[in-house]
């Protein structure tokens, strides 16, 4: 924070900024003019509350430089993702998934198997981002195929992507937690089974009942029918146009980073393509640039297969740029802190800690749109009250965690909500509604909290009722 540089920032001024920068947020979207531009004209008022305050821009505007190098990390994914998609369609990796899902997978349990296999990938490699990016992706494609709403099958593709990412010791989620907090990460990991396993056991009643539901009314065998056909015709398909996803898992679990293992997958997605599947290269080349285009006469079948390619993804990176800028600095001219600080000040027992912990991250990552950034301010503004209330460190970890699974997700702006709804291919209206999981771990988070079961503190063993 910079606070020193200018005029102390108040509440009142704080509240100002932030309506008039919602206030064009949310005009801008009702007009269809998207969010990208209010995003960027955000920098304007900061700029003109810098002026009328006192604080140095330069200096304010480097701290939003700052944020966002620190979350570069995402925008290299999302263009190697990019790539990535382009290259698996161009191989055919991505057409044999969907075929062979439609020929193993029931319909009725079909929701429930993506946040199954989702869950299994994320927990083996450490990263949601992976296993959207490819099981997700495919899972997509065969619900679609089937005639499911988007919204549904990128929910529960979610829902298992997040809940294995959340409790994998491969993660940076609970490593970064962990360190943040200096506390142990398996036993983190322990006390977070607490607060996600429920949820997860919910969810997954909700979508069995769902799928079973729509199994009855609405599978439609020939439109499935017509799809196998027309991916036949289109792709060879056979196992070892899978070799390419199988190339990026292994990568994964050997701990290789995920940008390099995601190019390693398009390389092999490429060769693939080029030598198996008989594509130019040059053409091969521009699919993972411009995405996949491919002209079948099977609406459904090129809707699911033309996508991918860098340029899919310009929009997102746009947004993750303004974004996260924007909150670094509104950071530095002490807006989080105006919001956050009076409300600290007043917190006396172990449920308003948690409840505060859970606001905290709740509003840094509608600011500042990373969870990266949510989780260094919370860990820093939140560890004086865990020692004071006497709880394990873990609890504070746990909680940070359970903070990132509600609002990484719910803000459209968010870096990683624009991952995923451009890598799944739907937009964020449509898999809110069906988000359980996430609604309901912050829930289980203040239950706990409130009647002290999985609540664990220093000086004693476990409080756990």
């Amino acid at each position: 924070m910079m606070e020193e540089n200018g005029k102390k920032m108040t509440l009142p001024i704080a509240f100002l900024i932030m309506l008039i920068i919602v206030a064009m947020i949310m005009t801008c979207i009702k007009t269809g003019v998207g969010i990208v531009v209010p995003l960027f004209l955000s920098w304007l008022v900061v700029y003109i509350f810098c002026r009328i305050l006192g604080f140095d821009f330069d200096k304010v505007f480097g701290a939003g430089m700052d944020a966002f190098r620190k979350a570069g990390g995402a925008m290299t994914i999302m263009i190697s993702v990019g790539f990535l998609v382009g290259a698996m369609i161009s191989a055919g990796t991505i057409p044999a998934f969907i075929y062979y899902g439609l020929q193993i997978i029931n319909p009725k349990i079909f929701l429930f198997c993506c946040v199954i296999i989702t869950m299994i990938m994320a927990l083996a490699t450490g990263t949601s981002y992976g296993s959207v990016a490819s099981a997700g992706i495919a899972l997509m494609g065969v619900g679609e195929a089937m005639g499911m709403p988007s919204g549904m099958i990128a929910a529960a593709v979610l829902t298992g992507a997040l809940f294995g990412d959340r409790i994998s010791p491969l993660s940076d989620i609970p490593v970064l937690c962990s360190g943040l907090v200096d506390c142990d990460l398996f036993k983190n990991i322990r006390y977070s089974l607490w607060t996600s396993v429920p949820p997860l056991i919910i969810s997954c009643i909700i979508f069995l009942v769902m799928g079973t539901s729509f199994g009855d009314s609405n599978y439609n065998a020939t439109t499935v029918n017509v799809v196998l056909d027309t991916l036949s015709k289109n792709f060879i398909i056979t196992p070892i146009a899978l070799i390419p996803v199988v190339v990026v898992i292994i990568l994964l679990i050997m701990k290789i980073p995920s940008v390099p293992a995601i190019f390693a997958g398009a390389v092999a997605s490429a060769l693939v393509a080029i030598f198996y599947q008989g594509h130019g290269a040059a053409q091969v080349f521009m699919n993972m640039y411009s995405g996949y285009k491919l002209q079948s006469g099977v609406a459904i079948v090129d809707k699911l297969l033309n996508r991918g390619g860098l340029t899919s993804m310009t929009t997102s990176i746009y947004i993750l740029i303004s974004a996260v800028t924007l909150g670094g600095m509104l950071d530095a001219i002490g807006v989080i802190g105006a919001f956050i600080n009076p409300v600290i000040q007043k917190i006396n027992s172990q449920f308003k800690v948690i409840a505060a912990t859970m606001g905290t991250s709740l509003f840094i990552n509608a600011i500042g749109s990373a969870a990266w950034l949510s989780n260094i301010l919370t860990a820093k503004l939140m560890m004086p009250l865990y020692k004071q209330e006497d709880m394990e460190p873990e609890i504070l970890a746990r909680t940070m965690e359970d903070g990132y699974i509600f609002g990484t997700i719910i803000f459209p702006w968010h870096a990683m909500t624009i991952y995923f709804t451009g890598v799944l291919g739907c937009t964020w209206a449509s898999y809110m509604p069906y988000l359980f999981f996430n609604y309901l771990t912050p829930i289980f988070t203040l239950a706990f909290a409130a009647t002290g079961i999985g609540m664990y503190r220093r000086k004693k063993t476990a409080v756990a009722k």
